[in-house]
């Protein structure tokens, strides 16, 4: 359901509303609350350059606020969708701009927002008291940024003081395995690219992680990039690539550079490479596509350095971060070839004596685990639960941290855990290859997760 802004203007007691002007004004079909109200908290990166209309463009950005009354509704302008007229075209995530809302901690709907500014109800309906809301932004959009104006309530209504920040943090550096590209590509027997799904990083391993920690979060992943060469480019070197994203406030815009002061993560999942090698078999998408053989995929040479150097920028602007450094599998792709090599960086870290890295290849998977090329819900919670495992061996990670308010029913979630020995690390296999390589210079910890009985002792993993 969308109105207007002309419609949302009204007079209250007598003085004009200027909603978009004023933090706070009463209008003829409810209360205005700007975007700059304390009240609002924003997860992610957002560009705040002007309060009142801030502007997000990476998946998983989340607005959260706790408001009074029956009813809320949101103003948001979104530059790209699929009734646009400024340009936008074709199957990308750019033309698939949704929001999830997230009501006392339950997903109550999903909607699109057009190009054009818009009001629209997240909910109504409730029972006349104070709930909790999170909006998060579904899908990413890479050459397009939405502004959020603000929240429309009950007449006489407000917003009262958040649910605070966690005191986890975790950011996320990766590309499409991370942003939850065709997640849901099948969905209910049917294949397909169309809205609103397959794209939905709320069913991403980063999202399901993070709510299993009760962290607040950010996604800083693009479906395509690499480190040093992005999906399908003609050159090995690509011109940008997510090392430079990482600078950024928002994907499409070089400018506002990203103040990494403002928000420290202590965990940072780095999942990338995978489009680097996605070519090695020049059959990318499961078939010989024209041009493949001008394609120039990473080769390990090139990728080590970079991947290491990457991990001192890292290092620079978040003092004291633990990295886990992701070992991806592409089945359409590369295969195994980016795990090889970021091991390769990763052994070399640890031997020049760098003890802030955390190793995780993916999960043994089988062709069915990806769909459109990419990991389907199943095999995204199977990453999870492998992240989580390794993060819960960083110090003061080892239990969850339940947080009023998350949405999702998995937040804080605990999960029998139990240490063992080197001894153990023989008899188990880790994700799926032999756990050999584990030595006495690590703690090894051995998890039990129980689904009914039927699956107990699955992973090993060590912490260096």
């Amino acid at each position: 359901m969308r109105r207007s802004i002309a419609a949302r203007i009204g007079t209250c007691m007598g003085v004009t509303a200027l909603a978009i002007l004023s933090v706070t004004s009463c209008t003829n079909s409810g209360t205005f609350i700007g975007a700059d109200n304390s009240h609002i908290r924003y997860v992610g990166r957002f560009d705040l350059s002007t309060p009142s209309a801030p502007r997000m463009a990476w998946a998983g950005s989340q607005i959260v606020a706790t408001f009074e009354g029956s009813s809320c509704s949101a103003i948001i302008q979104d530059s790209c969708g699929k009734d646009s007229v400024s340009g936008c075209s074709g199957n990308s995530g750019d033309d698939y701009q949704y929001y999830d809302v997230y009501i006392d901690g339950a997903l109550a709907k999903t909607f699109f927002a057009p190009s054009k500014q818009d009001t629209f109800v997240l909910a109504s309906g409730l029972a006349n008291a104070t709930h909790r809301l999170t909006l998060l932004r579904r899908t990413e959009s890479q050459r397009w940024a939405a502004t959020f104006r603000g929240l429309i309530l009950d007449n006489g209504k407000g917003l009262v003081s958040p649910d605070p920040a966690s005191s986890r943090r975790i950011e996320y550096i990766g590309d499409s395995h991370t942003v939850g590209t065709g997640v849901e590509c099948y969905t209910n027997g049917q294949w397909g690219w169309d809205a609103p799904g397959p794209h939905n990083v709320a069913k991403s391993y980063a999202t399901l992680t993070s709510r299993y920690f009760g962290a607040d979060n950010h996604i800083t992943a693009m479906a395509g990039k690499g480190l040093v060469h992005n999906h399908s480019d003609v050159k090995m070197a690509s011109d940008t690539t997510i090392r430079h994203y990482f600078r950024r406030t928002l994907q499409s815009a070089i400018l506002p550079a990203w103040n990494p002061a403002t928000w420290i993560p202590q965990v940072v999942v780095l999942n990338i490479g995978t489009n680097d090698f996605a070519e090695w078999r020049q059959a990318s998408w499961g078939q010989k596509l024209p041009g493949d053989s001008l394609r120039k995929p990473a080769t390990a040479a090139v990728f080590v350095p970079a991947y290491r150097a990457f991990l001192d920028t890292i290092r620079s602007v978040y003092p004291g971060v633990k990295i886990v450094c992701v070992g991806p599998y592409d089945w359409c792709g590369g295969l195994d070839s980016a795990a090889k090599v970021i091991r390769t960086a990763f052994d070399q870290e640890i031997a020049s004596g760098e003890h802030d890295v955390y190793w995780l290849p993916y999960p043994s998977s089988q062709t069915s685990d990806f769909v459109c090329c990419h990991p389907g819900v199943a095999f995204h919670r199977k990453i999870a639960d492998s992240l989580e495992v390794v993060i819960s061996t960083i110090p003061g990670w080892g239990t969850t941290s339940a947080v009023a308010g998350a949405p999702d029913g998995d937040r804080g979630m605990s999960r029998p855990q139990v240490v063992g020995t080197a001894g153990d690390a023989s008899r188990f296999d880790l994700l799926g290859r032999q756990a050999r390589d584990l030595t006495a210079r690590g703690v090894y910890l051995v998890r039990g997760v129980l689904a009914n009985g039927t699956r107990r002792m699955v992973q090993v993993v060590a912490r260096y």
